[in-house]
């Protein structure tokens, strides 16, 4: 399973956030526990309203308790982008209880992750495993063109924490291949330069050899 402690590569901070100046407006990014605002000069003119307010939503972030579901997707060579998913899901309805999230990265990145939490909870996990990258984008809406790939790494993380769901439950590698479908040659694969997923299905196919 993914033991999301163990992670080293995301930097989070809970300082109080620092005030830029730009274009002649005081702008405060977002440094919290859960959440780390890399871009600390954005021009929100630039995102949609919905962007805006699921940014906003700090009460979708964090590591709810007996979590039972955990991930982490992201992207690194222009630049650290990360999420990290976590659940509690009913092993009997497999049924997302409660979910939240951490992640480091520009507005875009945090929507993402916030719209993903507020997709998956009360959701099934066949419902989740419905969810897409395109449906994502449509309800994000309004974004940079060089932010388009964020909602593809909220994607990955919902499938990433339906996967550690089952090896937390002690399901076979075959049985996750099944119900948990990666193709490795997708656009959202090749986007996602980050996947416990996949690392979790590397270290079991080398144990069952």
């Amino acid at each position: 399973m993914y033991d999301y402690r163990d992670h080293k590569d995301i930097d989070f901070a809970d300082s109080e956030p620092p005030k830029h100046e730009f274009s002649g407006k005081e702008v405060r990014i977002i440094r919290t526990e859960d959440i780390y605002q890399v871009d600390p000069e954005e021009d929100m003119s630039v995102y949609s309203p919905r962007i805006v307010e699921l940014a906003g939503r700090f009460e979708r972030a964090g590591v709810p308790e007996g979590f039972n579901a955990a991930s982490m997707t992201g992207m690194s060579k222009h630049g650290e982008r990360a999420v990290q998913l976590f659940a509690e899901i009913d092993p009997e309805t497999e049924t997302f209880v409660h979910t939240g999230f951490r992640c480091r990265g520009d507005i875009a990145t945090i929507a993402s992750a916030s719209l993903a939490v507020e997709l998956v909870q009360g959701k099934t996990v066949d419902e989740a495993l419905a969810v897409t990258p395109e449906a994502m984008k449509k309800e994000l809406g309004k974004m940079p063109a060089d932010r388009v790939t964020r909602p593809y790494l909220a994607a990955c993380a919902i499938r990433a924490a339906v996967g550690d769901f089952y090896i937390r439950q002690g399901r076979p590698i075959s049985q996750i291949d099944e119900r948990v479908v990666c193709n490795e040659c997708s656009v959202a694969c090749s986007l996602c330069q980050h996947c416990s997923l996949r690392d979790q299905r590397i270290a079991l196919r080398f144990a069952k050899s």
